[in-house]
């Protein structure tokens, strides 16, 4: 008895670093890239474009767009769509997640980000940070997975609403309602109120 106590003390000593380690390398992913960003937004030598091309390399890097645009559509209506479907879809999910994020960085300009520790639940980490601005604090959630030993962001939840849930609900509905032909439309729209 002695022996399997002993065994699983060790045990629970070596997969200690293994999980220590995953949370220092998405604390420091996430600071460095919001840091990255603030940087770019605040920098008044760099024009609207050249902000948002800048931003969008930071962004793209650590973010998982395809893989949220899947979770937002859901498991049953992903199924439905044949692979040209999902492409297109994919495409202007994106192209939504980068007008709505490049839309809000006017905001960002006198924010004050402060961290919290990450929080490892088994494969997932979740790091919390929250931005002070002049109106009032945001708390911004990044829940990260890890894929080929690269730590990527699939979902955030702002003021504690996931972006990947929301914006599943509201594609469900349109789906419920209507057609993938609908849901392409108003997505289309979406990106062209976005853009103007």
């Amino acid at each position: 008895m002695k022996k399997i106590v002993l065994l699983i003390f060790l045990l629970v000593l070596l997969i200690q670093p293994a999980f220590s380690s995953d949370v220092q390398d998405v604390d420091q992913m996430i600071r460095q890239n919001v840091e990255k960003v603030l940087k770019i937004v605040r920098n008044r030598d760099l024009g609207k474009e050249d902000k948002k091309e800048q931003v969008m390399e930071v962004v793209n890097r650590i973010f998982n767009l395809s893989l949220m645009a899947k979770l937002t559509l859901g498991q049953t209506h992903w199924t439905n769509l044949d692979e040209k479907q999902r492409v297109e879809f994919t495409d202007l999910f994106i192209k939504q997640m980068q007008g709505i994020y490049l839309n809000q960085l006017e905001l960002a300009i006198d924010a004050t980000v402060t961290f919290e520790e990450p929080v490892q639940e088994e494969k997932k980490v979740y790091m919390l940070t929250r931005a002070a601005t002049k109106d009032e604090p945001i708390k911004i959630l990044y829940k990260l997975y890890k894929s080929n030993e690269k730590w990527r962001i699939y979902d955030v939840e702002i003021q504690d609403v996931s972006i990947v849930k929301s914006y599943g609900l509201q594609y469900y509905q349109i789906l419920k309602e209507g057609s993938y032909a609908d849901l392409i439309r108003k997505m289309k729209e979406k990106i062209e109120q976005n853009e103007s």
